[in-house]
């Protein structure tokens, strides 16, 4: 399991347990939302620092830092064959990343009028929903994206 905090870290912890395992540092800024990658191999994290970490799971370290929102990032979510990240932001925008190469392929900016604070994915990974500050929900079609 993994949770973020206001004090810029990442921490791991052994679920069963209940222990703190490891602490991961590499945000300048409050880390907002933390996701798994569908692998169990990798975790993305999103921040006030403006950025997207993608982190190895087996080093424990940065692999990719993932950048372009103008306001601090909300929320991720992956779609679930992992090729693909979600983002949104404070800046009204998500952005369409490919995890290999780290680049942004899409930013959308219609549909909220407000902040966007979170993602999420359906299983099949054709629709996406994101949520705002501006009480509204919209669905999204992932073909119109990929």
């Amino acid at each position: 399991m993994a949770s973020c905090s206001e004090d810029a870290t990442i921490r791991l912890w052994d679920y069963e347990q209940g222990e703190h395992e490891r602490t991961m540092k590499g945000h300048s800024g409050m880390v907002n939302y933390v996701a798994f990658h569908p692998t169990g191999k990798t975790l993305a994290s999103c921040s006030t620092d403006l950025s997207i970490k993608l982190w190895s799971l087996e080093s424990f370290k940065v692999t990719k830092t993932l950048q372009g929102h103008e306001h601090e990032v909300s929320g991720l979510a992956y779609l679930p064959q992992g090729d693909f990240l979600l983002s949104c932001s404070r800046d009204e925008s998500i952005r369409f990343w490919d995890t290999m190469t780290g680049y942004c392929l899409q930013v959308l900016t219609a549909g909220h009028s407000d902040w966007i604070r979170r993602l999420a994915v359906q299983d099949s990974g054709k629709l996406f929903a994101s949520a705002s500050k501006d009480e509204s929900i919209v669905i999204w079609n992932c073909e119109m994206v990929k």
